[in-house]
């Protein structure tokens, strides 16, 4: 393990500086993937972000791992505290403006949890409620809506993708009392769509 590399690369991090960085350190970080030890110093990463709110540090985890290939087991609880951290960010946010940085940061929560289903019903699992409060969170939040965008649209897109992973009443629920009713009529399409799908599945009834 190499903790002073990894504190260069980070404190070096820009906010939403994209890939630049995991392709300027892919070397390192494959070399730390493959030993496990970048694991374990994102989840140290995770827990000091908890305490201080660091939304740059924030951005850098996310960003970490939908740009890496990172093999999560049963036994990380990664994704738990990525959405403890999203529950304590989001406490008084119920407005967005353009220059918010949580927008950003929901929107690629949501989006890495698409793709890693599997540790979402785990988290779903250990801490029932927890991915569902943000889940409902991110669809209560005002903005202005834009023919493209703003990032809190995109949270919100993203985040009804998650609905496929929570017990279906409280899926249902959160469906019915917050999406459906969203101000963004394209929030409200992209949530009929959804309930289409689940019906087709069973899982709407």
């Amino acid at each position: 393990m190499s903790p002073s590399k990894y504190a260069e690369i980070l404190s070096q991090y820009k906010y939403r500086e994209g890939y630049a960085t995991f392709k300027t350190h892919h070397g390192w970080f494959t070399e730390h993937i493959a030993n496990g030890a970048l694991k374990l110093l994102l989840k140290n990463t995770l827990v000091e972000i908890k305490a201080t709110k660091d939304l740059r540090k924030y951005d850098f985890v996310l960003l970490t791992i939908q740009a890496m290939s990172i093999d999560f087991s049963e036994e990380d609880d990664h994704f738990e505290l990525l959405f403890e951290i999203a529950v304590v960010i989001t406490e008084k946010f119920v407005v967005s403006l353009i220059e918010d940085k949580e927008p950003w940061l929901l929107h690629q929560l949501a989006d890495i949890c698409i793709h890693n289903s599997d540790q979402v019903k785990l988290v779903e699992e250990s801490s029932s409620g927890l991915i569902s409060s943000v889940v409902a969170k991110i669809g209560k939040v005002k903005y202005q809506p834009e023919s493209y965008g703003p990032q809190m649209y995109f949270a919100a897109y993203k985040a009804i993708g998650l609905f496929w992973d929570m017990p279906k009443e409280r899926a249902k629920e959160i469906i019915q009392e917050v999406y459906l009713k969203h101000f963004d009529g394209r929030v409200v399409e992209e949530t009929e769509a959804l309930i289409e799908h689940l019906k087709e599945d069973g899982n709407w009834q």
